[in-house]
């Protein structure tokens, strides 16, 4: 638990462990203490068998809270520490948990809150830290938020004045204060996401690039220079979000565009474009740079993850689609910074256990990379399929024989778009004999901890199971199964909206 205390619960405003020693969790909630036992776990290197013991029961105890008449604001924490930081089920995680807490009234302590109760001032805190958490996985799974912007997200300012605030709220509502605008963002541009928006639309890029320039502002003034709940200065994380978020709207310029096309591309569209290539060079270039942030990339929550591949991803996919546009920066710029990404995540992925997702990003981004500089050799049109379909994957001996059973991605999008993660543009054959092929290779590596053959694989108190070849591998807990899922070999995704 001082790991969880020391390493993890700052990135999460000091608000997800409250508790003093882990006596007086374990007492509060299984669920919580299980999840400070699983995400510890993902950054133990030397301690993988832990987390194929951890992870089952804490699934087990997510599927027993479901149905429980009563929780305690411990089982919620519980399912944000989890969602933050276990990427196949973050999504779900952050739905119930939001659902728990509303069940449990926590949106009604607001006002309570601002007439001096500390009990409804713990709540609200919590209510604002899920809106954080439902918001990081809206973005990273491409989906329109669960909870609203009501009165607690209008009215921030006088939840600050409160003398029950702490350094954590001020960080919590540097990010409430910008999932809000980003929130009008996806709302305002949804309505077009399968098509290249209009002149009309477009007109409204620089009034939002302008909200975020005084978000900046407005939280370069309000937070020190230094804080007791995080490491380095507080301003870097904020350009670092900054930069994100101006990414996710100035690329919505380049959705629905035809590249046979872009060289047409007006001169208002091209300066947008321009500043998204800028705001990519400037959340990798601070990630390589800073160093609080780079010596976080190991305990951050998954939307740091998010940032670096979807940052990442965007310049790669400009290489190979865009480059008629006459961008600010060459091929071989975006080559070298991806390069030196991709070695800075592949210098961290020893020092966590190999379930931990840095190592699949420095994958994905490898393969894409590769992919890059094959099609620019190539000198040909861009297929943009040619980037993403697993077969190109297979043939370049990519991620899918380099996953564990745990290994696999989580589709990245930025805000803007509308739609849910679709497939990879194959045929279902080919996606399940990739997968036979995958599982062939895997039940043939040496040292693995299971016999050839075998239906079972791993089964502490339950666990984990694959059926016929080629079917994908799922949890088993108390005769409850929980798939894992294989179809998207990477945490990159086709579905940008660029």
């Amino acid at each position: 638990m001082n790991r969880f205390r020391d390493n993890m619960n700052g990135h999460l405003y000091g608000m997800a462990l409250v508790h003093d020693n882990l006596e007086s969790a374990r007492a509060s909630s299984a669920l919580l203490t299980s999840a400070i036992f699983t995400v510890t776990s993902l950054h133990m290197p030397r301690h993988q068998h832990l987390y194929r013991v951890l992870y089952p029961v804490f699934l087990s105890l997510v599927s027993t809270c479901m149905f429980d008449r009563y929780h305690r604001l411990d089982d919620v924490r519980g399912l944000c520490i989890g969602a933050f930081y276990l990427f196949e089920i973050s999504w779900k995680l952050s739905g119930h948990a939001v659902r728990m807490a509303t069940e449990m009234n926590l949106h009604q302590s607001f006002h309570k809150a601002l007439a001096g109760s500390k009990e409804h001032y713990e709540r609200a805190r919590l209510w604002y830290l899920l809106y954080v958490c439902d918001h990081h996985f809206s973005i990273v799974h491409g989906r329109p938020p669960v909870m609203c912007d009501h009165e607690p997200m209008k009215k921030w300012e006088a939840y600050l004045q409160s003398p029950l605030a702490t350094e954590g709220d001020y960080l919590v509502l540097s990010q409430v204060t910008l999932f809000t605008i980003l929130t009008r963002i996806f709302h305002f541009f949804e309505d077009e996401a399968e098509h290249e928006i209009s002149d009309d639309l477009l007109s409204h890029i620089p009034a939002f690039n302008e909200r975020l320039d005084d978000w900046r502002e407005t939280w370069h003034a309000k937070l020190p220079s230094r804080m007791s709940v995080v490491t380095g200065t507080p301003s870097k994380g904020v350009d670092l979000h900054y930069h994100f978020a101006k990414l996710q709207l100035n690329s919505l310029v380049l959705r629905g565009v035809n590249p046979s096309t872009v060289e047409r591309l007006g001169s208002r569209r091209k300066v947008i474009a321009n500043d998204a290539v800028a705001s990519a060079i400037a959340v990798l270039s601070i990630i390589l740079e800073e160093p609080a942030i780079r010596d976080t990339l190991l305990s951050a929550p998954l939307y740091l993850d998010t940032m670096v591949s979807c940052a990442a991803s965007f310049l790669l996919k400009i290489t190979a689609k865009w480059m008629p546009i006459s961008f600010d920066i060459s091929t071989d710029q975006v080559w070298a910074l991806v390069e030196r990404t991709i070695a800075l995540l592949n210098s961290h992925s020893g020092t966590v256990s190999e379930f931990h997702i840095i190592s699949q990003v420095a994958n994905g981004l490898g393969k894409l990379l590769r992919k890059c500089i094959d099609i620019s050799k190539a000198n040909s049109p861009v297929d943009d399929s040619r980037l993403w379909n697993g077969s190109s994957v297979q043939e370049n001996g990519g991620l899918v024989e380099q996953h564990s059973p745990h290994e696999h991605g989580v589709a990245t999008y930025p805000v803007g778009h509308g739609q849910q993660q679709q497939p990879h543009p194959q045929q279902p054959s080919q996606q399940q004999q990739q997968q036979h092929q995958f599982w062939q290779s895997y039940q043939h590596q040496p040292g693995s901890s299971h016999d050839v053959g075998s239906e079972v694989l791993y089964s502490p108190q339950g666990g984990m199971h694959t059926g016929q070849s080629g079917q994908q591998p799922i949890y088993e807990v108390n005769g409850q199964y929980f798939p894992v899922p294989m179809g998207v070999f990477d945490f990159l995704s086709p579905q940008l909206p660029y």
